[in-house]
């Protein structure tokens, strides 16, 4: 993700989801990690009707397209739910 997305490490780590990618709040993958965090509803987005999730490159600028699977899991202590986020690149399978 560092690599793909551009964001150092350092940058990321610790930091709400929402502050490293502000611009994914109440868009349907806001929605699906809420809903796997509230709910515990698991959802898969795929990039056919979701074309943009996060702002995802190849080291040679190229977009990488990509599905995303959002999952609960379970959290710990008084922690809450924790939410999976597993993206997949479709690049070659899209063209």
């Amino acid at each position: 993700m560092t690599r793909s997305s551009g964001i150092a490490a350092p940058e990321a780590l610790g930091c709400d989801l929402a502050a490293v990618f502000p611009a994914m709040v109440g868009t349907r993958l806001w929605a699906a990690i809420q809903d796997a965090v509230v709910m515990g509803v698991s959802s898969l987005l795929t990039h056919s009707l979701n074309p943009s999730m996060f702002p995802l490159r190849y080291r040679d600028g190229r977009e990488l397209l990509h599905s995303v699977s959002v999952r609960s899991l379970p959290g710990k202590g008084d922690g809450g739910a924790l939410c999976l986020i597993q993206v997949n690149d479709v690049t070659a399978n899209v063209q």
